[in-house]
């Protein structure tokens, strides 16, 4: 009986603490298989984009003849682009199957960084950052999403603030191994090709990373509810009140005056000496016609 009711205890637990997202770990294990894949790929992720981050422009200024303002631009359309696709890459990863489109962007990632080492002019460089921030803004956010799902529930928390540190790791590392090998590789080809194979990596890692389906998210209709989900309203609710209309008859009614008033004022007559009387009097007073279109 002790067991059964144990059980029936774990079972009602169970249910209300369902999170589709989540991918079982035993014991709520932080450092689990698939955390410590997802936080080496974002480690190379950013590492890849920091590696490149310093050596760009000298490569520009140096062998391509790119003045400060091209080369101030060739850098920002990364961002700017990054910035641009952020907003949608979180619907499509709530819409489609998190690890694909972790794999797709991060794959198109890492092909891009062969740009680096294929192109030769400074407008082929633009175009390959502008393309590469799309992918880079879609990875991050997707990459992040993964890893929140295949931490604990009960330590997601904790797990982000580990996962943070990868990309503080990078920041510090990236740029100090690019100038580096800048400064002691001859070949640039070969400094280019460190984030390829950084990023290769990275998409080996992900592809080793196993989590369960998850739920499919509907979209909500609170915010935007469609025409035909609209509660019904009586047919009282939707007339304008008859106060409404009456105001407006008599706003249109006294507009003659208002217009004549405004004919004075444009003849230095101040409106307060007109004398009290009704639209067509003061009209004439003042000596402006009334316009065709009001009759």
């Amino acid at each position: 009986m002790f067991s059964i009711s144990i059980f029936k205890m774990d079972s009602n637990k169970i249910e209300t603490d369902f999170d589709p997202y989540i991918v079982e770990t035993p014991g709520d294990k932080l450092w689990n298989r698939n955390y410590c894949l997802v936080m080496v790929a974002n480690f190379l992720l950013f590492f890849s984009f920091n590696n490149i981050l310093p050596i760009l422009p000298i490569y520009l200024a140096e062998h391509c003849g790119a003045d400060r303002s091209v080369i101030g631009q060739v850098m920002s359309g990364f961002i700017i682009s990054a910035l641009f696709i952020r907003p949608f890459s979180g619907y499509i990863v709530d819409s489609l199957p998190r690890k694909k489109v972790l794999l797709f962007c991060y794959g198109a990632y890492t092909l891009l960084n062969i740009g680096y080492i294929a192109v030769s002019t400074v407008l082929a460089f633009a175009i390959v950052r502008v393309l590469q921030g799309l992918a880079f803004g879609a990875t991050s956010v997707s990459n992040s999403t993964v890893a929140i799902d295949v931490l604990p529930s009960s330590r997601r928390s904790e797990g982000i603030g580990y996962y943070g540190i990868s990309n503080n790791l990078a920041m510090a590392i990236g740029p100090s191994v690019a100038l580096a090998m800048y400064s002691r590789v001859d070949n640039i080809h070969i400094v280019f090709a460190v984030p390829f194979v950084a990023t290769l990596l990275g998409v080996a890692c992900l592809t080793m990373v196993r989590n369960k389906p998850r739920a499919v998210v509907k979209p909500s209709t609170t915010v935007f509810p469609k025409a035909s989900r609209l509660p019904h309203l009586p047919s009282r609710a939707l007339r304008l009140p008859p106060t409404w209309l009456s105001t407006a008859k008599r706003n249109w009614a006294s507009m003659p005056a208002r217009v004549s008033t405004f004919c004075c004022s444009q003849q230095d007559l101040s409106p307060r000496e007109l004398p009290q009387t009704n639209s067509s009097a003061t009209a004439k007073s003042c000596g402006a016609s009334r316009p065709a279109w009001l009759s």
